[in-house]
């Protein structure tokens, strides 16, 4: 936590006052809730932020259905925005923080050897009963 603090700092102006944005957390929600959330109902409440646009525009009085509109649409985007900036701040630590991670090619793919070749082990004994 302290290093993202360190690289909070770093950061300009306007990608601060973006993060101070509070953002929907689903992060006490289980994966699939979370899929569920994402994937079905959140493109479901955009569409119906647009049918509430259009109704807003043809049957709502002029001052109103213009501000409201506004209003709406500005929310609805502020909330993206806020996503996207942290998205590709993670993925930026991401790529920089690539080189503290160490690739273990060699010892995994002993391992997976060793894997294919137990399985190979239990299957032959199964083959050479049902052939006899």
């Amino acid at each position: 936590m302290a290093d993202d603090s360190a690289n909070d700092d770093q950061l300009p102006l306007i990608y601060k006052l973006i993060l101070k944005i509070p953002k929907l957390s689903l992060g006490g929600a289980s994966e699939k809730v979370q899929g569920i959330f994402w994937a079905v109902i959140l493109p479901v409440l955009v569409m119906c932020e647009f049918l509430i646009n259009l109704m807003l525009l043809t049957y709502a009085h002029f001052p109103f259905n213009v501000l409201s509109v506004i209003l709406f649409n500005s929310v609805v985007g502020l909330l993206a925005i806020r996503i996207l900036v942290e998205r590709a701040l993670n993925s930026e630590k991401a790529i920089l923080n690539q080189g503290h991670f160490e690739w273990k090619v060699e010892e995994t793919f002993n391992e997976y050897l060793r894997c294919l070749r137990k399985d190979e082990d239990e299957e032959e004994p199964s083959t050479a009963s049902t052939s006899k």
